[in-house]
């Protein structure tokens, strides 16, 4: 039996949306590390007689849509491969599904040794969650683990929202927040240790990262303490900021203008001065060209602030903003609040 883990691409959806566009002219778009399906699909598109460009901006999820690159370049739809949700989110822009397909051994392994932790701990059930890349995976991961007596959670075609229930983004864990309270413990699936801390980060719940790679279990709440330590530590130094640069994306799902507008507002009645930006990709060298800017709240990847990788000045992300207000406003900062959000980048919260 091969240990090999292979890729499997949506191209029926491909070909449906062919029948259905007969497009001249499609651009393929992929993470860096799907560009091998990239160009699959280029050579797919061109055997179908549609000339193909592919898109080597980078992209990141499903709030990073090609639209723009679509009225510019002419093209008249764009497949964005590897972020999928089970809804349609653009008319130019097509989600196409890309996943992981891991051997069953490989699966059992850490079906094996999840059942072990969860023993040692006294979990009966879990709340298994990944990324849209590895949702067959999961549904086979989930009949091991039920075979060994562990109950899992969410079902596997459960929607919340964009989002299978199970599925989890950069940013938005509808799924865990729904689920989490109903089992003794959470799992992710997936290599990006970024998500599975995330998610622990959002919830508060234990949470343990399966790595398909290494075949590893391990727990990332030292991580996530560290994250939001970090996250506090951009909130304390933002405080005495007298000025303050806010952020919009342009990318098509991260343009939080009204959120913009009403965080502007609150900070200028608390005598901070604030300057509006726009950026498309948003990185420490762009946002370095500020100088007469204090602080920066960005509304766009919430990683961006997270991470802060770079800056020399605080740079927050809405979940830091909503607590650096409350704090402006005489009341002391919530660390068990503080990236609790079922999402971490929209325009609902109470400000």
């Amino acid at each position: 039996m091969s240990d090999i883990i292979d890729v499997y691409v949506d191209t029926g959806k491909i070909d449906d949306v062919l029948k259905r566009l007969k497009p001249r002219r499609a651009g393929v778009a992929a993470p860096d590390g799907l560009q091998g399906a990239a160009r699959l699909v280029h050579d797919h598109l061109k055997d179908e007689g549609v000339e193909p460009v592919i898109i080597l901006d980078p992209t990141y999820g499903f709030c990073d849509l090609q639209d723009q690159q679509a009225e510019a370049l002419g093209l008249d739809v764009v497949f964005n491969l590897g972020h999928f949700s089970p809804v349609d989110l653009s008319r130019d822009t097509v989600l196409i599904d890309v996943e992981y397909l891991l051997p069953d051994g490989r699966l059992r392994e850490l079906a094996a040794e999840l059942s072990r932790r969860a023993v040692e701990r006294g979990w009966r059930s879990i709340g298994l969650f990944s990324t849209s890349n590895y949702g067959k995976a999961r549904r086979s991961l989930a009949r091991f683990l039920e075979e060994a007596g562990i109950g899992v959670q969410p079902g596997d075609d459960e929607k919340i929202g964009p989002l299978f229930a199970w599925q989890i983004t950069g940013c938005m864990f509808p799924g865990p927040w729904k689920h989490g309270s109903a089992v003794d413990g959470m799992a992710f699936l997936g290599s990006s240790r970024f998500h599975a801390i995330a998610m622990r980060a959002a919830t508060g719940r234990t949470t343990l990262l399966l790595d398909p790679e290494s075949i590893e279990v391990s727990d990332v709440e030292d991580d996530a303490i560290m994250m939001e330590r970090r996250a506090a530590l951009a909130i304390y130094r933002a405080i005495d900021a007298r000025s303050f640069g806010i952020v919009v994306g342009e990318k098509t799902g991260q343009r939080y203008v009204g959120l913009a507008r009403a965080l502007g507002s609150a900070l200028e009645r608390l005598g901070r001065s604030v300057y509006y930006y726009s950026l498309y990709e948003i990185t420490a060298d762009r946002l370095g060209a500020a100088q007469y800017v204090d602080a920066f709240i960005v509304l766009a990847c919430p990683r961006i602030g997270l991470d802060g990788v770079g800056m020399d000045r605080p740079v927050l992300a809405y979940p830091q903003a909503a607590q650096l207000l409350r704090m402006l406003r005489g009341k002391s900062l919530n660390m068990d609040e503080l990236l609790r959000m079922p999402l971490w980048a929209w325009v609902g919260y109470d400000r």
